[in-house]
C-alpha cells in the first residue's frame, strides 16, 4: 500500500547543536548550478515528436523533442563541473506522466553518484494534471503522477535536510556552516500561492538562521515579483509581496525563480533571479558562487554536441526554432491584415527577433529594428504590438548578478 504523503514528509527536528556552533571560514567558494523549467517527457510519449511540433509546439517555442538529448548533456555538464548541489526549481516534466518523472529521477541518479546534492521543489506541470502521450497521430492521455507519487521518486535523490514542512515539500538545506538554501514549495496545494502554515514554518527556519548568522538563499518555481507587465497573473506568486516582505524582514539574499521562461533579473533589497527555461532559445541554466561576502549569478548556454537539423550547435537550433513559432504566430495574428507580404514578413522578423532577445534576457537595441517596429505600432492593433512595447520598456533583464553581503 502507497504510503501517504503526511507521512512521508514528517518534519526533521533541528539539531540543538546546530545554533551554538561556530562559524567557520570558508575553505573555497561554493558552487551552485540551477535549472529550471525542463519540461523532460518520455520518448516513449514523445514517438519523434512531429506530432507535438505541429500544432502543439507552436505555443512557446520549446524544443521538447529533443528534450532527452538536452537533458543528458545537461546532466553530463553538471557532473563535468561539479558543483556542490545541483538546484532544480520546478517543472521537470511536461505534464506530470508518472514514466517522464521515473526516468528523469534515474538520470538524475547519476548526479548524486557524482556526489552532487540534489536538490528539487515541484512546479505547476509536475503532477494533478492531465498527462498526455503524443507519439501516435492523436492525443492520448497517459497515466499522470500526483504529489505521492512525485516524493517518492524524488526523495531518494535528496540530500540530508535541515528541517522539513509537514505535508509540502519545502525544506531546508544546509549548504555549509554559514549558508542555508531554503526550496520553497508553492504548488503541492495550493498552485502559485504560498499557505500561511508555510509561512511560519519558513519563518521559523530563518529566525534560527538569524540567531546562528547563517546566510539564506531562497529558491521557488514562481515569482516573487512582476518580471512583465503582461505576463504577470498565474506567474507572479499571488502572495508574493508577503513573501518579500518576510525574506527582507530577515535579510535573504535573493530569490531564485523560473516559470516565465525569461532570463530575468530584478534588483533591489531582495534581489530576484529567474532562469529562463532549460528548453529555449538559449538552452540557460544558472550558475551561482557564493563566498561569504559575495554571491555571483551568471546565466550560462548549454553545450549540445550533436547535429539538430542541420545545425551543429543546439543552442543556434533551439533560437532558430524558437524564431520559428514566433514568426508563425506573428502571420497568424497579421493573416486578414491587408498588409503586404513584404511588410508581414519584416513585422514577423523583427518581433521573433526581439522576442528571442528579450527570452535569454539581452539588450535590445530599438534603432536597430526601427522599420519593423513602427510598423507593429502604426499597423496592428495586437496582443504582439502591445507585447513588443512591453519588451522594449522593460529594462529588467539581464544574465549576470553581483550581489554584495550584508
Amino acid at each position: 500500500m502507497k504510503r501517504t504523503l503526511s507521512f512521508l514528509l514528517s518534519i526533521l527536528l533541528l539539531l540543538p547543536s546546530l545554533a551554538s556552533c561556530g562559524r567557520r571560514k570558508l575553505d573555497e567558494p561554493i558552487e551552485f548550478i540551477i535549472a529550471n523549467d525542463i519540461h523532460y517527457i518520455s520518448p516513449t510519449l514523445l514517438g519523434d515528436g512531429e506530432f507535438f511540433r505541429n500544432p502543439t509546439g507552436r505555443a512557446d517555442g520549446k524544443v521538447v523533442h529533443y528534450i532527452t538529448d538536452i537533458t543528458d548533456a545537461f546532466i553530463a555538464e553538471v557532473i563535468e563541473k561539479k558543483p556542490q548541489a545541483l538546484i532544480l526549481a520546478g517543472d521537470l516534466t511536461l505534464n506530470g506522466a508518472l514514466v517522464s518523472h521515473s526516468e528523469l529521477a534515474n538520470k538524475l541518479a547519476a548526479v548524486k553518484n557524482a556526489g552532487i546534492d540534489v536538490l528539487i521543489i515541484p512546479g505547476n506541470h509536475d503532477f494533478d494534471k492531465t498527462a498526455v502521450d503524443y507519439s501516435g497521430d492523436s492525443l492520448k492521455e497517459a497515466e499522470g503522477s500526483n504529489a505521492s507519487d512525485f516524493y517518492e521518486i524524488y526523495d531518494p535523490l535528496l540530500p540530508e535536510t535541515v528541517s522539513r514542512e509537514e505535508g509540502t515539500f519545502s525544506y531546508i538545506y544546509e549548504a555549509s556552516d554559514d549558508l542555508w538554501v531554503l526550496m520553497l514549495d508553492t504548488n503541492t496545494y495550493a498552485e502559485c500561492y504560498v499557505m500561511e502554515s508555510t509561512f511560519k514554518w519558513a519563518e521559523e527556519q530563518l529566525g534560527i538562521a538569524r540567531e546562528s548568522e547563517i546566510d539564506v538563499i531562497a529558491v521557488s518555481h514562481q515569482n516573487i515579483y512582476k518580471h512583465s507587465d503582461l505576463l504577470s497573473f498565474g506567474y507572479q506568486l499571488y502572495n508574493g509581496t508577503n513573501l518579500q516582505s518576510l525574506y527582507e524582514k530577515y535579510s535573504v539574499i535573493c530569490n531564485f525563480s523560473g516559470h516565465i521562461h525569461v532570463q530575468s533579473i530584478i534588483d533591489g533589497d531582495l534581489p530576484e533571479i529567474a532562469t529562463s527555461s532549460l528548453a529555449v532559445t538559449g538552452l540557460h541554466y544558472g550558475k551561482i558562487t557564493y563566498n561569504g561576502k559575495m554571491l555571483n549569478y551568471s546565466a550560462e548556454t548549454l553545450g549540445v554536441a550533436k547535429e539538430a537539423e542541420g545545425y551543429a550547435d543546439f543552442s543556434e537550433y533551439a533560437t532558430y526554432f524558437f524564431e520559428k513559432i514566433a514568426i508563425g504566430q506573428a502571420h497568424d495574428a497579421l493573416g486578414d491584415s491587408g498588409l503586404s507580404g513584404s511588410e508581414i514578413e519584416l513585422m514577423a522578423k523583427t518581433y521573433a527577433e526581439i522576442n528571442s532577445a528579450y527570452f535569454e534576457g539581452k539588450k535590445i537595441d530599438p534603432k536597430s529594428y526601427a522599420e519593423g517596429i513602427d510598423l507593429w505600432r502604426t499597423k496592428s492593433d495586437s496582443f504582439i504590438s502591445r507585447y513588443i512595447d512591453s519588451m522594449l520598456e522593460n529594462t529588467k533583464k539581464e544574465q549576470s548578478i553581483k550581489i554584495r553581503l550584508k
